[in-house]
Order: C-alpha cells, then sequence, then structure tokens
C-alpha cells in the first residue's frame, strides 16, 4: 500500500476508485442480512462480498483504489485487504452523505475525476466502472448506478457539490430519486448507467448464490 501510486499501471490514472466499507465486526454489518440468516451468517457473507470488490476493482487496474473504512482502519482483515489497494483512509462526516461528499471532495484534490462504490454489488464489474469513468473522461459531470431498491451503486464525479449528498433520506427507496430532484433543482448534468443490485436482504442473497452457487457454503450452521 502506498499513498503515492505509481499512476502509470492504470487505464484512467487521473481518476481513482474509492471503496466504502466497514471493518467485518459480527453484529456491525449487514444487519439486515442477519436478520433473516443470523449474524454469523450476515458477517461471513459481508467478508465474501468486500474481499471480492477489493480482488476484482484491484484486478481490473482500472485506476488507484483507495479503501475508505468508517470505524475501525487498524482491523487485521482492513489491513490485509488494504495492501491490494493504493491507499487507506477513514471515513469522516456525520451521516452517508457527508461521508460521500468528504471523500469525493478530498479525492478531486489530487484526480480529475473519482468514482465511489459500495462493497455489496456482486454484479459491478470492471466493464461497469469502465462505463462510469467514460462518462467522467467525456466530460459529464457527475454519474450514478441506480440501485433496483431505489437507491444506487455508484457515484462518480468530476466536480462534486454538496447538494448532492445533503437533505438525503438515506437508506429509504427513494433515494435516487430524491437525488435527481437535487441535482435537477441545481442545474447539474450527471448521467445513469444500467441498474444493478445490491446484498442488502436475504432474497437478495439467494439471488447471487443461484449465479455463484459456492457462497451457499456461507449460511451454514447460521446462528437462528
Amino acid at each position: 500500500m502506498t499513498e503515492t501510486p505509481d499512476t502509470r499501471r492504470y487505464r484512467y490514472p487521473r481518476s481513482c476508485i474509492i471503496l466504502f466499507a466497514r471493518a467485518p465486526v459480527r453484529g456491525r454489518v449487514k444487519t439486515r442480512l442477519a436478520t433473516g440468516l443470523g449474524e454469523d451468517a450476515a458477517l461471513a457473507i459481508y467478508r465474501q462480498l468486500l474481499s471480492d470488490t477489493v480482488e476484482r476493482v484491484a484486478r481490473a487496474r482500472l485506476t488507484p483504489l483507495e479503501l475508505h473504512i468508517d470505524d475501525d482502519p487498524a482491523h487485521p482483515e482492513i489491513v490485509a485487504l488494504a495492501r491490494h489497494c493504493d491507499a487507506l483512509r477513514r471515513q469522516s462526516g456525520e451521516d452517508l452523505g457527508e461521508r460521500m461528499y468528504r471523500a469525493l471532495r478530498n479525492a478531486l484534490q489530487h484526480y480529475r475525476s473519482a468514482v465511489l462504490i459500495g462493497s455489496d454489488c456482486p454484479l459491478m464489474d470492471a466493464d461497469y466502472l469502465e462505463q462510469a469513468l467514460r462518462c467522467l473522461e467525456r466530460g459529464t459531470r457527475a454519474v450514478f448506478g441506480p440501485g433496483e431498491d431505489g437507491g444506487y451503486v455508484l457515484v462518480g464525479a468530476r466536480r462534486v457539490d454538496r447538494c448532492m449528498f445533503s437533505n438525503i433520506a438515506w437508506g429509504c427507496d427513494s433515494v435516487m430519486r430524491q437525488t435527481r430532484d437535487a441535482l435537477h433543482r441545481a442545474a447539474i448534468e450527471f448521467e445513469e448507467l444500467e441498474p444493478l443490485w445490491d446484498v442488502d436482504h436475504p432474497e437478495d442473497f439467494h439471488r447471487w448464490a443461484a449465479l455463484r452457487p459456492d457462497v451457499r457454503q456461507l449460511t451454514e450452521g447460521n446462528d437462528l
């Protein structure tokens, strides 16, 4: 891990990808999954999703990868994952919107554009990320990957405005709609990619397992 990545290794060296995550601690991750599958299973699923995401993004070598943790960046599993990233940082801000705004704003002090993602969207591959990066390379100010649940799984920007993340009811099924309204009011140009789904509820996990049967073992011996 280095704070000054060798950008010659990347296809989009003037951009970066920010991965928002938290330390894998039982009872603190994937709480909606835990309701149906148990805390042990939820933790195992989260660990798999997070490690898969880091591996997938690092292997693609599209941009430098920054891992942003909202609680304990010194957690041993986070330190191990950070070896595959270019920077490990701690999130700051009172709510998700403020944390995303600050992360993008700080990244844009060093890069022409930045893309921020979470760790729970198994279908977000290198092609999808590259679509977002290409939008920003064309000069689009912001790009979003809508989520099928009404939120979004990706946000990228060349310039970031606080209004993009303010007065949003995070965690509800109208986050993307609220965000569109805020962008239209501020006359901020943006593009949207194809909607994807993330793994938040037991039915999402079963949908993932139908595509990748080996993850079914993550729920074996759950604590319900």
